[in-house]
């Protein structure tokens, strides 16, 4: 497992509800 891989995902998906 990736530690930081649903950070990585959560950080682009609250961009993307930040555009």
């Amino acid at each position: 497992m990736q530690k930081g891989s649903w950070r990585d995902r959560a950080q682009k998906l609250r961009k993307n509800l930040n555009t």
